[in-house]
């Protein structure tokens, strides 16, 4: 059976029909063809955002190893509280081989670019699936598979086609855009609380991928792929017309930084601090810029904030508050959102 998802195929099959032994087949995100035998009946990852997905599809009662931010994470173990009872795998850049064969999950999910890894794990009898995340193409896939390996195909069903719809939405708003129209965005992250060391997302990163479907230019989209280290002297060759600042690290918030801007003269460079266009991108326990479920939500936030006259009537509150009640049963309000709303 051969099963098309937003222009991505991958497909399964199952052996011997009436056998006690199903044979499961599966091309994952890196291309690799992965067989996995016998009925799956436990699932683990040490990619946190693997890890979320998993999570968000109702695969917490076959989840048996998870990723150390997620289970270190105190308001995911209140949604999930079966997170404590898991084994603590890491990261994806200190993988423990030995741990995870040990474990022997039914099957392993890692990084859509973690092939090594993959590869020796599904040597040593621990399938091992490569999904990745950072376009709606690949989210959608990625929710298929791992339906598909947690036989929760309704629920991966369900949401492959809220994201679509919402991205169509979306799009109904910005195709017609010429350049002209669109502001040049720069989208800064801070691991730490030094002030000046900022990193822009490269080419590939979900971040520009938002900007670019919401109606704004990414500075930064032909930089390498991943995080890179910006100057002081970059932003001034840049010359962003907005802003937005988001952080990874938990002390210090987005709008922590958006405040350390808006009072530092050092940013009077930009247009974007002399329009007073600068903005802290939205958060939970996470924030919404994250290739997690809740980037559509981060989509809803850069039109508001990127197109605010092609928007004005999207309810962006609303949007989450229905987003968080579909998916995790809770209100906006439980969620705790901070930032520029």
């Amino acid at each position: 059976v051969v099963v098309a998802v937003a222009g991505v195929a991958y497909y399964y099959s199952v052996l011997n029909p009436g056998s006690a032994t199903p044979s499961m087949t599966i091309v994952d995100y890196a291309n690799r063809t992965v067989q996995i035998n016998g009925t799956i009946t436990s699932i683990a990852s040490n990619y946190p955002i693997a890890t979320e997905a998993i999570l968000f599809l109702g695969g917490e009662s076959k989840l048996v190893g998870a990723d150390g931010s997620c289970i270190g994470n105190t308001y995911i173990k209140t949604l999930y509280p079966k997170l404590c009872n898991v084994t603590n795998l890491g990261y994806p850049w200190s993988t423990n081989i030995e741990q995870i064969v040990q474990l022997d999950p039914s099957v392993f999910v890692a990084s859509g670019t973690d092939q090594a890894t993959a590869n020796q794990l599904t040597s040593l009898g621990v399938p091992t699936v490569c999904l990745s995340y950072e376009t709606p193409t690949d989210f959608n896939y990625a929710l298929t598979v791992l339906g598909r390996l947690m036989s929760l195909e309704q629920a991966a069903s369900n949401a492959v086609q809220y994201y679509t719809n919402m991205t169509q939405n979306i799009a109904q708003h910005t195709n017609g855009l010429q350049n002209s129209s669109k502001p040049s965005v720069m989208f800064i992250s801070y691991g730490s609380q030094k002030k000046y060391t900022m990193k822009t997302p490269g080419q590939g990163m979900l971040q520009n991928n938002l900007i670019a479907m919401s109606g704004g230019i990414s500075v930064s989209a032909d930089q390498p792929g991943g995080w890179n280290e910006i100057s002081m002297e970059q932003v001034a060759l840049w010359d962003p017309d907005i802003i937005i600042v988001t952080s990874y690290a938990s002390n210090v918030t987005t709008t922590d930084l958006k405040n350390m801007i808006m009072t530092d003269d050092t940013w009077n460079i930009t247009t974007a601090k002399l329009e007073g266009k600068v903005y802290a991108f939205a958060a939970d326990w996470e924030a919404w810029d994250s290739p997690t479920p809740k980037w559509i939500l981060g989509l809803c936030w850069m039109g508001k904030h990127i197109q605010p006259g092609l928007f004005e009537s999207l309810d962006l509150v609303q949007t989450a508050q229905n987003f968080y009640q579909r998916f995790y049963n809770i209100t906006y309000a439980q969620a705790n959102v901070t930032g520029d709303m």
